[in-house]
């Protein structure tokens, strides 16, 4: 059976650490600071990489403010995704939880692709390839997080711990392949000499940021986790309007939910947590060092 995603990309942010370049009024990944053929911002990219993947609903999570400019760029490029406003900054979780609730109102529960719009990719075709194998993985129930093989001593990167293997069932005879291990936990920026030591001991992974889940699961765990957050969630998504090609979450009802990552709300509690290592050349273009390294590569 062909694997079908939900694709949920969040371009919410400013980029502030790269000032001038990115600012709030024309944030990085509305820009083509990553070179490529064609002309594409991040925010193109991030959508056309996906490129011969089966989608459902797409949806992209922007700031309000930015609306018209990111609808401009999704019809220059052929994209064709749900747009939705938020009134303001609340981190990733709501984020996340909202498009969960909304895919599940819309009566998918395919896993969903959850995307920043401002990270970098070299190597498209493994990426595309680990996010196969993680979609597996979330069909079992499994909360999945990409895991960047990491290629020097990083600082400025959160780590994951790999744990024990966890295998995926493959083909008619119910055999188990190696696809990912058991998040062991997640560790915050080290400092120079932890970073060696990680890189050393090969069994930490650079936290990119990236998720594959069925939209059930991520509301189950929810539940269990953050409990007071899906609640005010749930209400965003009853007062939510249809304005133009957009979707408007209500200012009163938004503010009200927890600013708090998907890492800290969810990831750092739940026993479903499984990682998926890749290696395809991913940077997250966080300033301007970044910046110049991705485009010598």
């Amino acid at each position: 059976m062909e694997q079908c995603f939900n694709p949920v990309v969040m371009a919410g942010g400013v980029g502030s650490r790269l000032w001038p370049l990115s600012r709030a009024s024309f944030p990085k990944q509305y820009q083509q600071l990553v070179d490529n053929e064609h002309g594409h911002t991040m925010l193109q990219q991030t959508f056309i990489r996906l490129s011969g993947l089966k989608f459902g609903l797409s949806q992209l999570i922007c700031n309000q403010d930015h609306r018209f400019l990111a609808a401009q760029q999704c019809h220059t490029a052929n994209i064709d995704a749900e747009i939705v406003l938020e009134p303001m900054g609340r981190n990733t979780a709501p984020a996340v939880i909202l498009a969960a609730l909304r895919l599940l109102e819309a009566g998918t529960d395919e896993p969903m692709l959850v995307l920043s719009a401002d990270h970098a990719i070299a190597n498209e075709p493994s990426f595309r390839g680990a996010l196969v194998t993680a979609h597996q993985l979330a069909l079992l129930g499994h909360l999945v997080t990409l895991g960047i093989e990491p290629s020097f001593a990083c600082t400025g990167y959160g780590y994951i711990r790999c744990g024990a293997d966890v295998v995926s069932s493959s083909g008619s005879d119910a055999k188990g392949i190696n696809a990912g291990f058991k998040v062991d936990g997640f560790v915050e920026k080290p400092d120079g000499a932890t970073a060696q030591s990680y890189l050393k001991q090969s069994n930490y992974l650079w936290n990119s940021g990236m998720f594959i889940v069925r939209p059930s699961v991520l509301i189950e765990e929810a539940e269990l986790y953050c409990a007071q957050l899906l609640h005010h969630c749930r209400l965003t998504i009853k007062s939510a309007t249809k304005d133009l090609d957009f979707i408007r979450l209500s200012e009163q009802a938004f503010s009200q939910c927890e600013a708090i990552s998907l890492d800290y709300a969810i990831m750092e509690h739940t026993q479903k947590a499984v990682v998926v290592p890749v290696n395809c050349g991913w940077n997250d273009v966080g300033d301007l060092q970044a910046l110049w390294k991705t485009n010598k590569q």
